[in-house]
């Protein structure tokens, strides 16, 4: 990874995370989720340069805090 911009993996993860959200955020059986690989020191984690699983930092981050 080049480190900077946004990647295809990202947009993915994003996509992936939107599309859960769509489909399960009105389903009474759904009380909620959990998140892998979520640090608790928020700002060096994920971002640009970083292709784990954590949404922190990236575009995914964004979507879960819309919805």
């Amino acid at each position: 990874m080049d480190g900077g911009g946004d990647t295809e993996g990202r947009r993915v993860q994003a996509a992936a995370y939107e599309a859960f959200f769509q489909a399960t955020w009105d389903l009474p059986w759904v009380a909620g989720a959990y998140w892998w690989k979520w640090f608790p020191q928020h700002e060096r984690s994920g971002g640009d340069g970083d292709d784990g699983f954590t949404p922190q930092n990236k575009p995914a981050q964004k979507i879960m805090a819309d919805w």
